[in-house]
């Protein structure tokens, strides 16, 4: 009976240790889900590559095309110009793209950048000489005034221009009195940045203004005596 016992226990311990030795079985995923999930990964980004790559660039559609060009009227290819031109319906400047062709784009960007230039620096001296204070600035006066003694032994004041040149070499200041004229010049940095008297240029010709003070009302007033020709409003 004792013997029959220990055999019955023996036989329980053999399987318990065979059921605890079983590994639980996991869902096994198929291989050829494996190779669809790869494939269709794959699809995915050789489009996002295409899409990104055949788009063509905004530059490249506006900026240049097959056209008549707005100068000589000749259809070849053309690149397009952006200047400013008045909106009397939006009562503000805008863009506007001028399409020309390679012999007249040169030739149009140079006035382009001589309008552009001779505009800046005529705008800072409005700026500049409607100052308040420097209308009141005696000093500042004194660059337009000289003293002349004439035949009858009297000596009188003179008020003479101030003139303004721009050419390939930069800007160009001439007035009768040096210490007007470098206060001027100086106070124009303000408008124009350090250093505009020699960044400021043409690609050859030459400008003038003219600042002249009117003793009678006591201000200034900005003459154009030769000044760039925009080419391009012509064609508006």
């Amino acid at each position: 009976m004792k013997k029959s016992f220990i055999c019955f226990l023996f036989f329980c311990f053999l399987l318990y240790s065979c059921k605890n030795g079983e590994s639980p079985q996991q869902d096994a995923v198929t291989p050829t889900q494996d190779i669809i999930i790869s494939t269709q990964e794959t699809v995915s980004a050789e489009k996002i590559v295409l899409d990104l790559t055949e788009t063509p660039t905004p530059t490249e559609e506006i900026l240049t095309t097959e056209t008549t060009c707005v100068m000589c009227g000749r259809i070849t290819k053309c690149t397009a110009l952006i200047d400013k031109v008045w909106n009397s319906d939006l009562a503000m400047a805008v863009d506007k793209a001028y399409y020309l062709c390679d012999s007249c784009y040169p030739l149009a960007e140079t006035n382009k950048k001589d309008n552009d230039t001779y505009s800046e620096i005529r705008m800072a001296l409005d700026l500049y000489f409607s100052d308040e204070d420097v209308i009141n600035n005696a000093d500042i006066r004194k660059a337009f005034y000289t003293t002349k003694k004439e035949a009858d032994g009297n000596i009188y004041m003179y008020y003479e221009p101030g003139i303004i040149t721009i050419d390939s070499e930069g800007v160009h200041f001439k007035f009768v009195n040096i210490k007007g004229e470098e206060k001027v010049k100086l106070g124009l940095n303000q408008y124009l940045g350090q250093g505009y008297f020699t960044n400021y240029k043409t690609d050859g010709n030459k400008y003038e203004i003219q600042v002249i003070y009117n003793s009678k009302t006591r201000e200034y007033e900005i003459k154009d005596t030769s000044a760039p020709k925009n080419i391009l409003s012509k064609l508006d």
